[in-house]
């Protein structure tokens, strides 16, 4: 038995803002025998995740990025079900790169005595567990009072745990006793897995828990009322959508159909061959939750040959006024491969027109396939939100057929979905808009047919996005692989004249050699000589705030790749006037500007129109009417989108355990990534950004090392 740490108290406060109404049931532990279903779902157990969701009622249950949780038609005695905790091994190891989550039993519902002794009772067995790896049953003991933020809430008091690390192939019994300490109102149950070895993957099973006291006599102290869950369902088959006998609405045109060269990119991957695939997720902060967290585990999980990279960089809030300069940094610079979007905001004619501008740039300026989504179901009861909503998710889908995109019509499947289970919608919101957890897995249950392969799909990508061999012929793509395999060894200039305003490389690394460089010439001049190869990311945050200060700034001449600080002063009390200096981390102080006039720095570096800055809106929000006092800052960044030498990585060694994913944060949004191993696709991008036209590549070796070349991407935006 262990008692209280710290990590356990950090997460008894996430668990306690993560509150469910709970349906009267008799047993001390709701749901104990993972016999009960609700709605096609595990009764009221919820795996936390980072927001909570369900375990539907199938045999593909429910993952985040290391575990899985599923209601397994494996029970202990006569019964239907128990849970399921799979490790899936995508965890590194390493400081702040392990597997860990849990699954939780309602908060406030198991009503317990003070300075009583309890015993805790269940049945389990595992597969792969060890010292380092392993699954823990722990209660947490609770004052009385409802469930909220302190200090107005019940207060944590104490925690026991005892932990399963060695395997048992049948099921074995596991118990805990515990006493509660004075005050205790309450227990909560957890069921926590967690792993720090690399790769490691296990199982274990759980079932039939109960509590007694400790002398053996029943816990009395709950309302005897019936349960309102019906007993368990067949399971459905793991490939359907998880919600009962519901069917979505047929789309205009077959899943997938235009997102097809992304599909084909992960379903060609081979272990030889992994294609990278890169999935911007972008908009406000619907697509912020964790929805897209669930369906890039889900095609890492189907496509495990594919290096699939995913960023989140949305931004709470911005509405298609605000959201369509901060696009300049996020989106159209990404080099993503395919780009889901979601925004609000085409109220008017002027923001129907900005809206539609996102829509007509991202086929302008990039060659990724994009996935609309249009709105859910939110603002319930307020007919002119849904008449607004409504005309959106119209826009959003005449849009897409304009600009060949995949509209993925959230909104049409989910009325139809509500018509389905009669219900207004309530369930699957925790405020007035944003997604509850059944929300979230509502919207990603209704996203993931479309990602489905379509192999006889002719190859509409083939005009904007060409494949070269080393010799300059073009590359004849074939149903299994749309880059070829056969690498050169380049010793000689390469020259190449091509048309479009992206320009990549694949690499083929040389085993037990330490590859040599190249020069790289664009119409020859180096890409660093190219001002729209650079671009500007969106201003710093606040301390206080998640959005950023500038949305937007333009790099000018001769640009460097360097921070910009913009420090601040004489700031008005509504934020609409100020003055600001201007100092580059290379260039040194550059000049002053105010709120009023557009900023052209004395080097003419750096441009910013005053309508790009977004402080006044921070004062008057989170800075509750107080300017923001002098010396605050804001940094921008001027990135480069190009290479002017080119220096492949050495080859990766076998990895006998697979890849491990990773999250982390960019400082403007979560990235998804994958890192290289043997197999891995070997890509530089040389030019992005150029004028969308004709050109002339130069690859010029150095004569220090090989250089392997497998084939040059060149890519083309159309041009209407």
């Amino acid at each position: 038995m262990r008692l209280q740490t710290k990590k356990f108290k950090v997460l008894l406060a996430g668990i306690m803002l993560a509150v469910a109404s709970v349906p009267s049931y008799a047993n001390p532990i709701p749901n104990g025998d993972f016999e009960k279903e609700d709605n096609g779902s595990l009764a009221f157990w919820q795996p936390r995740h980072v927001v909570p969701t369900s375990i539907p009622n199938n045999l593909t249950g429910s993952q985040d990025l290391s575990l899985r949780f599923v209601w397994d038609t494996v029970s202990h005695g006569n019964g239907k079900g128990s849970l399921r905790i799979e490790c899936l091994g995508r965890q590194g190891g390493g400081k702040g790169d392990t597997a860990f989550g849990g699954i939780d039993s309602p908060a406030d519902w198991i009503k317990v005595q003070p300075e009583t002794e309890y015993k805790l009772s269940w049945l389990w067995k595992s597969e792969g567990v060890s010292t380092k790896s392993f699954v823990s049953v722990a209660i947490f003991c609770q004052s009385p009072g409802p469930v909220a933020a302190p200090p107005n809430g019940s207060k944590f008091l104490k925690f026991f745990a005892t932990d399963k690390k060695a395997d048992t192939k049948d099921w074995e019994p596991g118990s805990l006793t515990f006493k509660t300490p004075p005050e205790t109102g309450w227990i909560h149950l957890r069921i926590e897995a967690t792993s720090a070895e690399p790769a490691k993957q296990f199982k274990v099973w759980i079932d039939d828990f109960t509590i007694t006291k400790a002398d053996g006599t029943d816990v009395d102290s709950l309302p005897k009322n019936p349960d309102s869950w019906t007993p368990r369902g067949a399971p459905l088959p793991s490939d359907t959508l998880g919600l009962g006998g519901f069917n979505l609405p047929a789309p205009p045109i077959p899943y997938g159909a235009r997102i097809q060269r992304t599909m084909k990119l992960l379903a060609t991957s081979t272990p030889e061959h992994r294609n990278r695939v890169k999935i911007l997720f972008y908009g406000q902060s619907i697509i912020a939750q964790n929805w897209w967290k669930s369906i890039v585990a889900d095609l890492r999980e189907r496509y495990p040959n594919a290096d699939i990279v995913a960023e989140n960089p949305s931004i709470g809030g911005f509405m298609s006024p605000q959201l369509k300069d901060t696009m300049y940094a996020d989106c159209y610079p990404a080099n993503a491969d395919l780009i889901c979007f979601h925004d609000y905001g085409s109220d008017t004619p002027e923001m129907e027109q900005m809206m539609e501008e996102m829509f007509a740039n991202m086929h302008r300026l990039t060659t990724a396939e994009v996935m609309p989504f249009t709105h859910h179901i939110s603002w319930i009861g307020n007919p002119m939100h849904q008449r607004g909503d409504d005309r959106d998710s119209e826009h959003f889908i005449q849009w897409s057929a304009k600009y060949g995109f995949e509209p993925v019509d959230i909104r049409t499947s989910w009325k139809s979905y509500l018509d389905y289970k009669k219900s207004t919608g309530k369930e699957f919101l925790k405020d007035i808009i944003h997604l509850a957890p059944t929300g979230e897995s509502l919207w990603y249950k209704i996203t993931m047919p479309h990602f489905t392969y379509l192999p006889a799909t002719k190859p509409y990508w083939s005009d904007s996005i060409k494949v070269y061999t080393p010799d300059g012929k073009r590359f004849a793509a074939d149903e299994k692989r749309e880059y070829p395999v056969v690498a050169t060894t380049l010793v000689k200039p390469l020259k190449l004249a091509f048309e479009g305003n992206r320009v990549d490389v694949l690499g083929a690394p040389m085993p037990g050699a330490n590859p040599g460089t190249a020069n790289i010439l664009i119409d020859g001049k180096a890409p660093s000589a190219f001002p729209e190869l650079y671009y500007a990311t969106r201003g710093s945050r606040p301390p206080n705030f998640f959005q950023p200060m500038i949305r937007r700034a333009q790099v000018g001449k001769d640009p460097k790749i360097e921070v910009w600080t913009f420090t601040f002063s004489k700031m008005s009390k509504d934020g609409t006037d100020f003055e600001y200096e201007v100092k580059g981390s290379i260039t040194g102080p550059d000049g002053k500007g105010n709120a009023k006039e557009k900023f052209v720095s004395n080097s003419g570096r750096l441009i910013l129109d005053p309508q790009w800055f977004w402080i006044a809106n921070l004062v008057k929000g989170p800075n509750k009417g107080a300017p923001y006092p002098d010396g605050t800052s804001c940094t921008v960044s001027v990135c480069g989108n190009f290479m002017d030498v080119w220096k492949p990585q050495p080859a990766v060694a076998a990895t006998p355990n697979g890849q491990v994913a990773s999250i982390s944060w960019n400082g403007f949004g979560s990235v998804m990534g994958m890192p290289r191993v043997e197999g891995s696709e070997d890509r530089y991008t040389l030019a992005s950004g150029l004028a969308n036209g004709p050109h002339t590549l130069e690859i010029l070796p150095n004569g220090d090392g090989p250089l392997g070349l497998r084939a040059i991407v060149v890519y083309s935006p159309p041009k209407e």
